[in-house]
């Protein structure tokens, strides 16, 4: 196996506009060229993914891990190009994603048989931030199951997980969730991962197991 980043500038200089300036903040300035820059890359992204497929075996198919904006981003390049040997399953972190478009670009990859694995907070503050900066409404993506019950996605409420950064860094900190992560990529159900229960308030979501005292990253 072999493993590939990819990165964006997520962090790009402000624009020199008194007017920007007086009306929004630094952060909220921040936010809104990084996003920007993530979908100025989303063709890039296309690009690579199809230059992996093409290098690699017929019998290979790629696997995806994504967080927060990067959600967003690998999103918008499956509706650039979407089968299930370039996108073939997608773990999708604390996702940073506009509802409506969630909710529509996860049902057409799914009707290509892309697989997801969905894990939320519901108290996530970096989600909630951006939330409320779109004018959302309560749970978006990285705060609930907006998509419970479709086949060929499985929602993880992971609000038990380790996290240090507004609970929003619990995809690489929470050891059970890191485990959630490679058995999906492994290709196993739901009900054969030990770290998952069965939501006993919300039909079709699944609840991520609180690790042991200690078992973080």
């Amino acid at each position: 196996r072999a493993a590939a980043c990819f990165a964006w500038p997520s962090n790009p200089p402000l624009p020199r506009s008194w007017a920007i300036a007086a009306v929004l903040s630094v952060a909220e300035r921040n936010y809104t060229a990084a996003e920007q820059q993530m979908q100025r890359s989303v063709s890039s992204l296309a690009a690579c993914a199809a230059r992996l497929r093409e290098g690699l075996p017929a019998s290979t198919k790629l696997q995806w891990t994504a967080h927060s904006m990067g959600c967003y981003l690998v999103l918008l390049a499956t509706r650039e190009r979407v089968d299930a040997s370039t996108f073939h399953r997608v773990v999708l972190l604390a996702p940073d994603v506009p509802t409506w478009f969630f909710v529509d670009a996860v049902k057409r990859a799914v009707r290509a048989d892309v697989r997801f694995l969905h894990c939320f907070h519901k108290n996530d503050e970096a989600v909630e931030i951006s939330r409320q900066r779109r004018g959302l409404d309560y749970p978006v993506p990285g705060q609930g199951a907006v998509l419970p019950r479709l086949p060929g996605l499985a929602a993880v409420d992971c609000s038990g997980a380790s996290a240090t950064m507004g609970n929003h860094d619990y995809g690489r900190i929470d050891a059970n969730c890191l485990a959630e992560g490679t058995a999906f990529l492994a290709g196993k159900r739901p009900d054969e991962r030990p770290n998952l229960a069965a939501s006993t308030d919300e039909p079709g979501v699944w609840v991520l197991r609180g690790a042991a005292e200690g078992k973080y990253i």
